[in-house]
C-alpha cells in the first residue's frame, strides 16, 4: 500500500491509496472514518488494464474529481465521481504523448497549476484557467536532478504558506522526502526554498527502510497526516 491521499467529504474523512502484490498491478481503494478511530474499508475504487497509482481526489464546480497515475497509457487522464466515493469513471485527457508521473493540481487564486513529473528528474508546470487548456509555464521545468524532482504528494496549504513534498530518489527508489516552501507561484513566476530536508527518520518499524508519500489536510479543527513508510 502507498501514495495515501486525504479527502473531505460531506463530514466524513476519506483516504485513497494505491494496492499493489507482486502478482497484479496497482489498483486504488479507499478507506473512510468520522472520528479517526474507526475506518470503514470502501474497496476497491478503481482498476484498470494499467498500472494505478497517486490517486490524487480534488473538487471543483460541484464535482469531485481524481486524477490518477496511469503511467502505461502515456496520457494524463481525469476521471470524475458519478455517486461518490464510487463510480469513478473517465472524464477526459488533460495531455498524451508522454509518461505523466505522480502528477497533481493546486488551484492559487483563479489559476490552476498542474505539477508533472518526466521520469524522476525532471518537474515540470503547466496552468490553466478552465481544467481544459494548459499552458507550458514559462520556468518549467522548475526543477532538475533525482534529488528534489519527483513529486512526494500534492502541494500543501498551511495557513497562508504553501509547501511542495519532494521524493529523494538520488540512491534508492522511495527513501526519503523533502520539503520545500513555495514564495511565488503565478502565470509567470515560481520560487521554492528548501525548509525540511530527509523527513522521514526511519526509527520505527514501518519506515525503517525510508518512505515516499506525504499528504496532510485540515480536518475538524486540526492537521491530518498521512505518510507511506517501507520497511524489510
Amino acid at each position: 500500500m502507498a501514495d495515501p491521499f486525504l479527502f473531505v467529504y460531506k463530514d466524513e474523512l476519506f483516504l485513497f491509496y494505491e494496492e499493489k502484490s507482486e502478482l497484479n498491478e496497482g489498483i486504488i481503494k479507499a478507506f473512510k472514518t468520522n472520528d479517526l478511530k474507526v475506518w470503514h474499508d470502501l474497496g476497491i475504487i478503481l482498476s484498470e488494464s494499467c498500472h494505478l497509482s497517486f490517486p490524487f481526489v480534488f473538487e471543483y464546480g460541484n464535482e469531485i474529481y481524481m486524477l490518477p497515475e496511469t503511467f502505461d497509457f502515456k496520457s494524463l487522464c481525469l476521471c470524475n465521481f458519478t455517486d461518490f466515493p464510487y463510480g469513478c469513471t473517465f472524464d477526459r485527457k488533460l495531455m498524451s504523448g508522454d509518461h505523466f508521473i505522480d502528477s497533481h493540481i493546486y488551484k492559487n487564486e483563479a489559476v490552476f497549476y498542474l505539477f508533472t513529473n518526466r521520469a524522476d528528474d525532471e518537474l515540470r508546470l503547466f496552468y490553466s484557467y478552465d481544467l481544459i487548456q494548459w499552458t507550458k509555464h514559462p520556468k518549467s521545468p522548475i526543477v532538475k536532478g533525482n534529488k528534489f524532482s519527483r513529486s512526494a504528494g500534492s502541494i500543501v496549504k498551511v495557513g497562508d504558506k504553501q509547501y511542495r513534498v519532494a521524493q529523494d530518489t538520488s540512491k534508492i527508489y522511495g527513501e526519503n522526502f523533502n520539503v520545500f516552501e513555495i514564495y511565488k507561484l503565478s502565470i509567470n513566476e515560481y520560487e521554492e526554498s528548501l525548509v525540511h530536508e530527509n523527513v522521514i527518520k526511519k526509527d520505527v518499524v514501518w519506515n525503517g527502510e525510508g518512505g515516499h508519500h506525504f499528504n496532510s489536510i485540515f480536518y475538524k479543527g486540526r492537521y491530518i497526516s498521512v505518510f507511506d513508510g517501507r520497511k524489510e
